[in-house]
């Protein structure tokens, strides 16, 4: 479980108690050799045979996948045959596919990894599909990914197999164009991206001669990293072979927490995404494993926006207070705008919100059986204060640009930035971590819901931060609903949810 806790990010039990790290459960990691000739051989067969067993099942469907040999390799099928597909990651089966099912209208289930086809029944009949006939549906199929859900509900996100097969052609030029590569997915290959490492090694001319490592055990994935790597045969000897893993902050968290003996990871080409790694982890990282962490950034709505590559040297002069995350994609177009909603604030050295098109960005959204565009522009909204480099061409990134919070004061409704209440928050000595929610109705919720301060502070009481907000915070924003917790809860990847469910 990752989260935030004095101040930084932690991977701590499930029960809560941070004072004792994430339990390792070894976990057998699953290891793809000629990993495109195993996709082209197994993947259709593999598909196909799961939709057979249901004698009423069609296309499209919902694929449950873990990061398992089956779960690839179904992933590839889908692509091969332009299958149109939903991702849910194996872990979220219960809470999504009901979630799934009312915003696309698909019923059918397929679990590769248990060989189990079943349909799912609405409590009401879903919506009528019609995102399904549009012509960059019928047109090759393509897969639906879920978005984090940091800021709200889930996104439904539909990609055409076409973006995720030139996405993945720009990765393999990019990272290894001259031989084969290992490539280490730490993270989730249900989004969007460790999904990329599959559609890489599918376009690449070495593809035949790459491993795929599949797998989040950390002493697990520990071990096939501390050693180089050697894919090619006697006869290709002279061919390069790269070792590269995608992980995210999460992930790095729990390798420094986890690690039992110091490793040279050296030879390890690493990237991150999810959200921007911390500067401390990163140097621990380095410090403890001898491995650099390059950052990955992009969204599951365009794919790979910007990255750090271990060629190009990142200029030492850039605004301190942003973080840099590399150049852009090739063919990627940037624009930094301000915002027009005057609730959301940019920072110190934010120019703006960072607006973006990739070619291999999503072709909209799936809502309640329709597919809807994610601009009227064709530029992403990224939620993400920043600013380019003049010089290098750097994307800088800051912190989200938030929704404000809706605030009741003698008759008046005042909407005001949550972070200039968190920053208020942070001057009080005994809190370490705070957070004002965006807070997400039910649909039959109505009339105003106080606003929600989640607030660490372990060496204070409610009590006491009421009395001291009552001191020291303007009378406009006293009415708070202040929750003492032992932590703010972070994504797997680690991203902060900002979002927090009422009824």
């Amino acid at each position: 479980m990752i989260v935030r806790q004095g101040g930084q990010m932690k991977a701590i039990g499930h029960s809560g108690d941070g004072a004792s790290p994430a339990p390792v459960n070894p976990t057998p990691l699953t290891v793809i050799k000629n990993a495109r000739k195993c996709f082209l051989e197994e993947g259709v067969p593999l598909l196909e045979s799961l939709l057979k067993r249901d004698s009423t099942a069609t296309t499209p469907f919902i694929l449950v996948v873990e990061n398992t040999r089956a779960g690839a390799l179904a992933i590839v099928g889908a692509a091969i045959l332009q299958q149109i597909c939903v991702l849910v990651p194996s872990s979220k089966e219960e809470a999504m596919v009901p979630y799934v099912a009312e915003h696309t209208g698909i019923s059918l289930v397929v679990n590769p990894q248990t060989h189990h086809v079943s349909k799912h029944v609405l409590a009401s009949p879903p919506p009528t599909p019609a995102w399904l006939q549009h012509d960059q549906v019928q047109n090759g199929g393509g897969v639906c990914m879920l978005t984090s859900g940091s800021t709200g509900r889930p996104k439904v996100v539909f990609c055409t197999w076409s973006s995720m097969f030139l996405q993945g052609q720009a990765t393999e030029k990019a990272l290894f164009p001259h031989g084969p590569c290992r490539f280490v997915c730490a993270s989730s290959i249900a989004h969007a991206y460790a999904i990329n490492a599959l559609f890489a090694i599918y376009m690449s001319p070495y593809g035949d001669l790459c491993e795929l490592l599949l797998g989040i055990d950390i002493h697990a994935i520990q071990s096939p990293m501390s050693q180089p790597s050697s894919l090619s045969p006697p006869s290709s000897a002279s061919i390069h072979s790269t070792t590269i893993l995608y992980g995210t902050p999460g992930i790095y968290t729990k390798i420094l927490q986890s690690a039992t003996s110091n490793l040279s990871l050296a030879h390890v080409v690493s990237f991150s995404a999810g959200t921007t790694l911390p500067a401390h982890l990163k140097q621990n990282l380095r410090d403890s494993f001898g491995l650099t962490v390059l950052q990955n950034y992009g969204s599951t709505e365009t794919g790979g926006i910007a990255t750090e590559l271990p060629s190009v040297e990142s200029p030492s002069e850039l605004k301190s207070s942003l973080q840099p995350v590399g150049h852009p994609w090739p063919d990627t177009e940037v624009r930094i705008v301000r915002p027009t909603s005057k609730g959301r604030v940019t920072s110190v050295d934010e120019d703006g919100e960072i607006h973006v098109r990739t070619p291999w960005q999503c072709a909209g959204y799936v809502e309640h059986g329709a597919l809807t565009p994610i601009s009227r522009t064709g530029f992403y909204h990224t939620g993400d204060g920043g600013a380019v480099d003049l010089t290098s061409g750097i994307i800088l990134v800051g912190q989200r640009l938030r929704e404000p919070i809706h605030f009741r004061h003698q008759g008046l409704d005042v909407f005001i930035p949550p972070q200039q209440v968190e920053r208020t928050f942070r001057t009080n000595p005994h809190v370490t971590d705070v957070l004002l929610p965006l807070l997400v109705r039910s649909r039959m919720s109505a009339g105003f819901v106080k606003p929600v301060a989640l607030v660490v502070a372990p060496s204070s009481t409610h009590d006491e931060l009421v009395r001291w907000c009552a001191a020291h915070l303007p009378s406009v924003v006293q009415d708070l609903d202040i929750r003492l917790v032992e932590f703010l809860p972070c994504s797997p990847a680690g991203k902060l949810m900002y979002s927090l469910s009422v009824d």
